[in-house]
Protein backbone atom coordinates (compact mmCIF):
# COMPACT_ATOMS: atom_id res chain seq x y z
CA UNK A 1 0.00 0.00 0.00
CA UNK A 2 1.03 3.82 -0.93
CA UNK A 3 0.04 6.52 1.61
CA UNK A 4 -2.32 7.36 -1.35
CA UNK A 5 -4.06 4.13 -1.79
CA UNK A 6 -8.08 4.21 0.03
CA UNK A 7 -7.85 1.40 2.89
CA UNK A 8 -11.80 0.16 3.35
CA UNK A 9 -12.25 0.34 7.13
CA UNK A 10 -15.36 -1.31 8.51
CA UNK A 11 -17.35 -1.49 11.85
CA UNK A 12 -18.11 -4.95 13.28
CA UNK A 13 -19.96 -3.52 16.11
CA UNK A 14 -24.05 -4.13 15.83
CA UNK A 15 -25.22 -1.33 17.57
CA UNK A 16 -22.72 1.41 16.62
CA UNK A 17 -23.33 0.64 12.90
CA UNK A 18 -26.72 0.27 13.95
CA UNK A 19 -28.29 4.14 12.80
CA UNK A 20 -31.36 3.73 15.65
CA UNK A 21 -28.68 3.76 18.12
CA UNK A 22 -27.04 7.04 18.97
CA UNK A 23 -23.97 5.31 20.94
CA UNK A 24 -21.17 7.86 22.04
CA UNK A 25 -18.67 5.57 23.25
CA UNK A 26 -18.79 1.73 23.42
CA UNK A 27 -15.96 -0.98 24.56
CA UNK A 28 -16.58 -4.51 24.25
CA UNK A 29 -14.21 -6.75 26.05
CA UNK A 30 -13.71 -10.34 28.09
CA UNK A 31 -11.90 -11.47 31.14
CA UNK A 32 -12.15 -14.41 33.22
CA UNK A 33 -13.72 -12.48 36.12
CA UNK A 34 -16.54 -10.81 34.40
CA UNK A 35 -16.76 -12.96 31.48
CA UNK A 36 -18.33 -10.84 28.26
CA UNK A 37 -19.13 -7.21 29.16
CA UNK A 38 -19.84 -4.59 27.06
CA UNK A 39 -19.94 -0.56 28.65
CA UNK A 40 -21.43 2.06 26.38
CA UNK A 41 -22.87 5.81 27.03
CA UNK A 42 -25.67 6.73 24.59
CA UNK A 43 -28.43 8.59 23.87
CA UNK A 44 -31.99 6.99 24.75
CA UNK A 45 -35.34 8.70 24.76
CA UNK A 46 -32.93 12.34 24.66
CA UNK A 47 -31.29 11.21 27.70
CA UNK A 48 -27.48 10.46 28.03
CA UNK A 49 -27.88 6.58 29.69
CA UNK A 50 -24.29 4.47 30.70
CA UNK A 51 -25.16 0.92 30.35
CA UNK A 52 -22.61 -1.81 31.95
CA UNK A 53 -23.38 -5.32 31.08
CA UNK A 54 -21.17 -8.06 32.73
CA UNK A 55 -21.15 -11.98 32.23
CA UNK A 56 -23.20 -12.48 29.12
CA UNK A 57 -23.54 -16.20 27.68
CA UNK A 58 -22.50 -15.56 24.41
CA UNK A 59 -20.78 -13.09 22.10
CA UNK A 60 -24.04 -11.53 20.68
CA UNK A 61 -25.90 -11.93 24.08
CA UNK A 62 -24.64 -8.73 25.14
CA UNK A 63 -25.98 -6.95 22.29
CA UNK A 64 -29.15 -8.35 22.61
CA UNK A 65 -28.72 -7.74 26.86
CA UNK A 66 -28.33 -3.79 25.12
CA UNK A 67 -31.13 -3.42 23.21
CA UNK A 68 -33.64 -5.19 26.08
CA UNK A 69 -32.35 -2.65 28.20
CA UNK A 70 -33.08 0.18 25.82
CA UNK A 71 -36.86 -1.35 25.12
CA UNK A 72 -37.35 -1.59 28.79
CA UNK A 73 -36.12 2.24 29.71
CA UNK A 74 -38.54 3.51 26.77
CA UNK A 75 -41.08 1.90 28.07
CA UNK A 76 -40.88 3.48 31.34
CA UNK A 77 -40.91 6.72 29.97
CA UNK A 78 -43.60 6.36 28.10
CA UNK A 79 -45.39 5.04 30.41
CA UNK A 80 -44.56 8.24 33.21
CA UNK A 81 -45.63 10.17 30.32
CA UNK A 82 -49.35 8.57 30.20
Amino acid sequence: LSLHDALPICNTNLLVENPGWQVDVQKTGYIPEAGRCLVMQTVIDGRPVVIVLLNSWGKYTRIADAKRVRTWLEARTRVAAL
